[in-house]
């Protein structure tokens, strides 16, 4: 009896082992599964290094030698825990960068860290994704905020997506929410394509009543200009047809490109396929949230646009536009209002000036003939018709004034009994312009010869 009770015994402590030894290695596979990042220094390593960190998450360092003392330049961004001599934890506390050192009890340096901590966007995106399964809408870190881009099928979706990010962020004001409505641009779509097709005969070619609001080698240079990334301004009074024909521009721009618009409403309806539209946001009820026209033009720049598009340069924006367009921003196009082309670049000058910038003049007019190669001037006449008057190129400067020349004008030669103004448009006779060289690069050498010669001759046919 006694012998059965200890080979009972010693049958149920070999089992109580083997569970405890199953449970031991199943607590030690889920540390191992779940442990913090590690990094180990080499005694050799004399150099910082870069350790980028999240809100809240941390990384253990392993150090070659024991530790006396530790410097950390802003506790507010990051935190250093020594667990033991050799192992510290940095944990990242809030958006910002900062730098740790180790020292020995010597006083010599074992290792430092530059350290970056970021915003953890994952949750952002994924809370969107599972809230609006439909919507195209990327989230984006721009320092320590966030930008929204994108698009969604409605403007609920919209506010839901900001809401949602401001909520998780914990600032609404941090949070720029750039996301284009489809829902809004398809039920405008078919409307709106027509009426730009309508627009491009009528302000590139020959109106509905047979009438010329342009020669069709006006059209031909204006279509080269758009294809061949020419910095271009549309000025113009008001109601004079600026937004349809930058949007007549537009239309000319490859469908390869990446285009960001800046507007204060979503007025141009590009049709191409890689385009990010932003909107300018008043402030809300406490005088906080404003989104400005600058701030548009300067985050835009960090979203690798190829051709920016600003629906209205009317303040400081101008500045961040001309240094956009001598940067590697080809192409990109903008309209202001001004009664000629002359009137144009002054107030361009005027609109830096009254930001607060303080240039010489001279410095503000250089910025502006290495920036703008066209002015597209368009007028509402009296009869109401509106009609491009001028295509004029900037050329440069000849002491401290910009010099520019016309390619093509307007001349209004009366009216006819129902008070309908006539009039012509002819080539001032230009046959290299100075975005000769620039036509050349893309192709359209042939075309824009063609088409100033073609002006010449109808110049020619009108004399005789």
């Amino acid at each position: 009896m006694a012998n059965r009770t200890a080979i009972c015994t010693a049958t149920l402590g070999a089992l109580f082992a083997l569970v405890d030894l199953a449970s031991i290695g199943q607590a030690v596979a889920a540390e191992a599964a779940t442990q913090t990042p590690i990094i180990r220094v080499a005694a050799s390593e004399a150099t910082s290094r870069f350790v980028p960190l999240g809100i809240g998450k941390s990384v253990a360092i392993d150090l070659p030698a024991d530790i006396k003392d530790v410097l950390v330049a802003d506790p507010k961004v990051a935190n250093a825990v020594i667990r033991s001599s050799r192992r510290v934890y940095i944990i990242g506390v809030a958006v910002g960068q900062t730098n740790i050192f180790f020292f020995d009890a010597d006083g010599r340096q074992i290792a430092g860290f530059d350290i970056a901590v970021k915003r953890d966007l994952n949750g952002v995106r994924n809370a969107i994704k599972q809230t609006i399964p439909g919507a195209d809408i990327h989230v984006e870190g721009v320092g320590d905020g966030v930008m929204l881009s994108g698009s969604a099928a409605s403007q609920a979706e919209s506010q839901q997506a900001y809401d949602l990010a401001a909520r998780l962020v914990g600032d609404g004001i941090k949070v720029v929410n750039g996301i284009a409505v489809r829902g809004r641009d398809q039920v405008m779509l078919k409307v709106t394509v027509a009426e730009v097709r309508r627009d491009v005969i009528k302000q590139l070619g020959i109106d509905l009543s047979g009438q010329f609001t342009i020669t069709h080698q006006g059209a031909e240079i204006l279509r080269i200009i758009g294809r061949s990334r020419v910095n271009t301004l549309v000025s113009g009074g008001t109601g004079s047809g600026k937004t349809t024909l930058l949007n007549c521009l537009t239309r000319f721009i490859d469908h390869d490109e990446r285009i960001i618009t800046c507007e204060d409403a979503a007025e141009l309806q590009l049709q191409q396929p890689h385009v990010v539209r932003l909107e300018t946001r008043p402030p809300n009820l406490e005088g906080e949230g404003q989104v400005t026209m600058r701030d548009l033009v300067r985050n835009c720049l960090r979203m690798r646009p190829e051709r920016i598009i600003v629906g209205e340069v009317r303040g400081p924006e101008a500045f961040d536009l001309l240094q956009a367009m001598n940067t590697g921003h080809d192409g990109s196009m903008g309209t202001l209002h001004a009664n000629n082309p002359r009137e144009a670049l002054s107030r361009l000058e005027s609109m830096i000036t009254m930001g607060g910038f303080s240039l010489p003049s001279r410095t503000i007019r250089e910025m502006i003939c290495a920036s703008v190669d066209v002015v597209v001037q368009a007028a509402r006449l009296r009869d109401g018709s509106r009609k491009i008057t001028h295509i004029t190129e900037v050329m440069g400067m000849e002491g401290d004034v910009i010099v520019t020349q016309d390619i093509f004008l307007y001349d209004m030669e009366g009216e006819d009994a129902k008070g309908n103004i006539s009039g012509r448009h002819r080539s001032t006779g230009i046959g290299h312009p100075r975005f000769w060289d620039r036509a050349r690069y893309y192709g359209e050498e042939k075309r824009l010869a063609a088409a100033l010669d073609a002006a010449d001759a109808a110049n020619e046919a009108m004399r005789a």
